[in-house]
């Protein structure tokens, strides 16, 4: 933002004279001050709070307010005051075109008033103001108005100048960048708010109904309710695994919603990463063998006890190696190794499978992401390694994966054994 500003500065220095240039240069400054404090505030409240005690410091006067423009009712509203009595915040509301807020906001042009007796058409609120001399100019980012800044009664008593004018429209033009960025944030925040809501309510509501149905479909495939035939055991077999497969959705689902509220909690107690690596290999191992896949798995005889959430790291072992094998055409190979490497724990897994595009690496691990493969009978729900990735951070791990199409994929993790470093 500050470049812009010495652009248009380069642009109009000739014909300048020397005091005008620094009066320009003293502005610029002032404003790229204001934007660098505040460029980092994301809450539009703070930031309109912050802004208007800056504006009011540098200008030197008493009151000051920031009007954001209201959709709804097509009007300004007082977001932001100093000065200001209280229920005059509450109460003041400006129609487009009236006053002198009103004016501004309507034709998008600053107003400087050195003597408002001199404007009848602007009436003045007795008791608010100490000179007759008022300065109000436009908030607008990207074409849009977002609403004025309005200064009154300098501290001086002194009537507000054309250098006031220049250094009011300098702060307001880098402020309304900000003021547009921060609403533009609030405003996702929000979204993401309501989705996450609604996929934690949705998520819980279909838990009770799907085990309900689980439970069905396994006392009839045990044959409590009576004798089912072979073509009817297949029917229910292939029933159980879509309930399965839901199940494994919800459960993501309620994982990606503490995920984003930043809820996803971790327990820490000394873990046997071995045993439950074993664990998650042999278990696994039923699905592989239905592909004729080699599930193999090498663990070093010196791995000690990591410090971990034992349920969130099995869920991590669970989803790489699921990957791998979901992933690797019939008849291939997926190794996993347990290794102790540099004060971390190494989890690395790799298979040959079809491979990643490279164009696919960067976002296999952001939310709902699918990559590009051959097969296109293989189903994802996107988020098992989106999932993966904040538990793993949560440990203060790495993640990290190599791969090229048709040469298979390697995935990595390293988990500190204590979890005070960072591997």
């Amino acid at each position: 933002m500050f470049a812009i500003g010495l652009d248009k500065l380069s642009q109009n220095i000739d014909g300048l004279d020397m005091e005008e240039l620094k009066k320009r240069i003293v502005r610029l400054s002032l404003a790229y001050q204001i934007s660098q404090e505040l460029a980092t505030i994301s809450n539009v409240e703070k930031l309109l709070d912050m802004l208007i005690e800056k504006v009011v410091s540098i200008l030197k006067v008493e009151i000051g307010s920031i009007m954001l423009v209201d959709k709804m009712q097509n009007e300004l509203r007082i977001r932001a005051s100093k000065g200001l009595e209280e229920e005059i915040v509450k109460q003041a509301k400006v129609k487009f075109g009236e006053g002198i807020s009103g004016w501004v906001a309507k034709e998008l042009k600053p107003l400087l008033i050195d003597d408002l007796n001199k404007y009848p058409a602007f009436q003045r609120r007795p008791g608010r103001y100490s000179t007759n001399s008022l300065l109000t100019v436009p908030l607008v980012a990207g074409g849009e108005l977002l609403g004025v800044l309005n200064v009154n009664n300098k501290m001086t008593r002194e009537i507000f100048n054309q250098d006031d004018m220049d250094m009011l429209v300098t702060i307001a033009n880098q402020a309304a960048l900000l003021i547009r960025n921060s609403q533009e944030y609030e405003k996702m925040r929000k979204l993401n708010e309501v989705k996450s809501d609604f996929v934690s309510i949705v998520s819980h509501e279909l838990r009770m109904p799907l085990a309900t149905v689980k439970e069905a479909i396994a006392l009839l495939l045990d044959r409590i309710p009576g004798k089912i035939t072979k073509k009817q055991e297949e029917i229910l077999s292939l029933a159980n695994q879509n309930v399965e497969r839901l199940n494994r959705l919800v459960t993501n689902l309620l994982d990606l919603s503490k995920m984003e509220a930043g809820k996803m909690g971790m327990k820490r107690e000394l873990v046997d990463i071995a045993k439950i690596t074993n664990h998650v290999v042999e278990a696994l191992k039923l699905n592989a063998n239905k592909k004729r896949i080699s599930v193999s798995a090498h663990i070093g005889s010196d791995i000690k006890g990591l410090w971990a959430d034992s349920d969130r790291i099995t869920q991590v072992l669970n989803n790489l190696i699921g990957n791998a094998i979901k992933f690797t055409p019939d008849g291939g190979k997926v190794d996993v190794t347990l290794r102790e490497k540099d004060k971390a724990i190494e989890v690395v897994v790799k298979d040959t499978g079809r491979g990643i595009d490279k164009k696919d690496i960067d976002k296999i691990f952001e939310k709902f992401s699918r990559v590009s493969f051959q097969n296109g009978n293989i189903v994802s729900t996107g988020l098992g390694l989106a999932i993966t990735k904040e538990i793993v951070e949560l440990h203060k791990g790495r993640i990290y994966v190599e791969s090229k199409l048709d040469r298979g994929s390697i995935f990595t993790v390293r988990l500190p054994m204590d979890l005070r470093t960072r591997p």
